[in-house]
């Protein structure tokens, strides 16, 4: 089994194997670039296309995707398209760099950008965030959907 060595803010440091390092993901501590890029290397080693640490982020992100309702949860898997999507006015509302949605995440994830549970709980805020912005009426079925997307993803919090 392979070990990785972990090294504490008080200098105190210890060797770990995945499994005892797996729970540190799901945590604000999250994954440093240190441990990220091991997982990488043992990946490439074993010729996966993703980390451990991306195939339990993709693993949350999949839980929280599809809870509940998969029709409300849709409102978010893509980019909202101002013509598309009849919101002419979205990104003066939510500003065009600030926009969000879970197909990006995923992308996201799948290229090494978000590598630990801090970066996923920030983007989905962002989701949520922008949603409730946009659509600030709190009957409004967006509004509603983006509600019960944070109430899914509250876990990570």
């Amino acid at each position: 089994s392979r070990y990785y060595r972990v090294e504490y803010e008080d200098g105190d440091a210890e060797e770990l194997t995945a499994d005892e390092v797996r729970p540190f993901i799901l945590s604000e501590a999250g994954a440093d670039d240190l441990l990220f890029s091991l997982a990488e290397e043992k990946a490439k080693k074993a010729g996966a296309r993703l980390n451990w640490i991306q195939a339990e982020l993709l693993g949350t992100l999949r839980k929280i995707r599809y809870h509940g309702d998969p029709k409300e949860n849709g409102f978010f898997d893509r980019p909202v398209d101002p013509t598309e999507d009849d919101c002419p006015d979205y990104f003066d509302v939510v500003p065009r760099e600030e926009a969000m949605d879970l197909g990006t995440i995923e992308e996201m994830i799948e290229a090494g950008v978000v590598r630990g549970a801090a970066g996923l709980e920030r983007l989905l805020a962002a989701v949520v965030a922008n949603a409730t912005k946009y659509n600030n009426y709190a009957e409004h079925v967006v509004h509603v959907a983006a509600k019960e997307l944070a109430r899914a993803a509250a876990p990570l919090a």
